[in-house]
């Protein structure tokens, strides 16, 4: 496998970083957390899409708790407006995206 065709490391045992950068200790325990449901409740600017967004990812990616690599279709991701849909969905194509081989 050349570079460019290596799977994303999203996670080196450290550092995780998303999009935007470093994620917090919070929410690098709640994106690895993948042996329960996670319900995420926190206040605006909190970072609660951002956790979202990287759990779906790893879920497609690296697979859920038991290694069984998910369809984007076989996760539920539900929010409280049609806008945060909206945007949820966005940021998560957008990460597949940027994510994708020879996009690093």
């Amino acid at each position: 496998m050349s570079a460019s065709e290596q799977p994303a490391q999203l996670y080196d045992g450290e550092l995780m970083l998303g999009p935007h950068g470093e994620l917090n200790a919070e929410q690098v325990a709640a994106t690895l957390e993948r042996e329960r449901p996670l319900l995420l409740e926190a206040s605006a600017g909190a970072g609660k899409t951002l956790v979202l967004v990287e759990r779906f990812v790893r879920d497609v990616l690296e697979g859920d708790s038991d290694g069984h690599l998910l369809e984007c279709d076989q996760i539920l991701a539900i929010t409280f407006t049609r806008k945060a849909a909206a945007e949820l969905r966005e940021r998560i194509r957008r990460r597949f995206a940027e994510l994708a081989p020879g996009n690093q």
